[in-house]
């Protein structure tokens, strides 16, 4: 079948790891936009939550192709562990530049409060003063622009923004997430991603919650697997070893919190803890997560900023079905598409994903898989 523009769908994601709420959205993104096909820009070694992926990104897109994306890209770890404007401004930016892309499929938690989000005019001098006396109030900025606490809205409310900010053609379609109760195939469950996490590596217990496919990919990673409390003692040895001025220089850091950062370091055994002794009610579990991995993979300030939206694509994977869609992003695509890591080694972007990479396998179970090649070495993964 030919591949005429405007029948892709782009979907933001992480699958850390996919599971059935996952296939569910891509299974209602087809349905409901009538798409030929869906493309991923996927987080690659680090999340948005500052932590390793649980699995490589090859083996994550796998996941996905088995089970409705027809290609997925990689997000450049410069804005996958950013704060949800930059996050969200880089993953549109990717996808809009691979001109192939019609629609911008999201979940969300609660469609009528990122609606009522999104009619809040900011340049209402009104609004912005309410804005100021809650931020100086203590409150984090999607708290005071009346988001819940619900990530994936606050998420969502950016995606619109990226996409009015760029005049994308790209129009947002928002999917209601599926509820916990809601049987989305052959009678599976749905639970987050987060508790699905917690489960590892208990391959069995994840069964219920994960396509079939899903899990077999799971319970043969073995010592693959990446667990965060591998990471301990390197952000807490980095931290006590390393300049004020250095940690001031991470992207989300400001208003003084290198220090207060720092002291916890000092006290703190683990990294949770000293997570723990740091958030308050404006700085939120999540942004102190990301600003440690900022700290040890090197998201400076000034790189951010001489690097606003991706200026490559890397290709993670495709399916043979969708020959069509790649080769009319071959020809189209505003931005070079990466299927090999060649010349991009020395490109200050890229190195930064290879570094990303490096720190996630020490993360691995297994002393094996901790030895740093890795995703960067996989090849793009083709599933027939």
């Amino acid at each position: 079948m030919a591949c005429k523009m405007g029948l892709a769908a782009g979907v933001v994601c992480e699958y850390n790891p996919f599971h059935n709420g996952h296939a569910y959205q891509l299974s209602e993104t087809r349905a409901r936009t009538g798409c030929g096909y869906i493309v991923c820009v996927m987080s690659g070694a680090f999340t948005q939550r500052g932590i390793p992926a649980v699995l490589d990104a090859h083996a994550r897109a796998r996941m996905a192709l088995m089970n409705g994306a027809d290609a997925v890209f990689e997000l450049p770890t410069l804005f996958a562990v950013r704060d949800a404007r930059a996050f969200a401004r880089g993953a549109v930016a990717l996808l809009d530049a691979l001109g192939v892309c019609d629609w911008l499929s999201f979940g969300c938690e609660d469609i009528a409060a990122l609606d009522a989000a999104c009619a809040m005019d900011e340049s209402d001098p009104a609004v912005v003063e309410h804005l100021h006396e809650r931020l100086a109030r203590g409150e984090s900025f999607a708290r005071a622009r009346g988001l819940p606490n619900m990530p994936n809205v606050v998420l969502g409310a950016e995606y619109r923004r990226a996409l009015e900010s760029m005049n994308s053609a790209m129009r947002p379609i928002a999917i209601q997430r599926a509820p916990r109760s809601c049987s989305v195939a052959a009678g599976l469950a749905v639970i987050s991603a987060s508790e699905l996490r917690s489960m590892l590596p208990d391959a069995d217990a994840v069964q219920p919650y994960v396509p079939q496919d899903v899990y077999e990919i799971i319970n043969g990673a073995g010592g693959a697997l990446r667990f965060t409390a591998n990471m301990d003692s390197f952000i807490i040895g980095m931290l006590r070893t390393m300049p004020v001025e250095a940690l001031a220089l991470a992207a989300d850091v400001g208003e003084g919190l290198e220090h207060r950062i720092l002291d916890a370091a000092g006290f703190a055994a683990t990294r949770e803890e000293l997570i723990a002794r740091v958030k308050c009610k404006r700085y939120t579990y999540a942004r102190i997560s990301r600003i440690l991995a900022q700290a040890a993979l090197g998201v400076t300030k000034e790189l951010a900023a001489a690097h606003p939206e991706p200026e490559y694509a890397r290709l993670l994977g495709f399916r043979e079905s969708a020959r069509p869609l790649m080769r009319m992003i071959g020809r189209g695509s505003r931005i070079p598409i990466i299927h090999k890591v060649g010349r991009y080694r020395y490109d200050p972007v890229f190195r930064l994903d290879m570094r990303a990479e490096a720190l996630a396998s020490l993360n691995a179970a297994s002393q094996e898989r901790r030895r740093g090649d890795g995703s960067l070495t996989s090849s793009v993964v083709v599933i027939k």
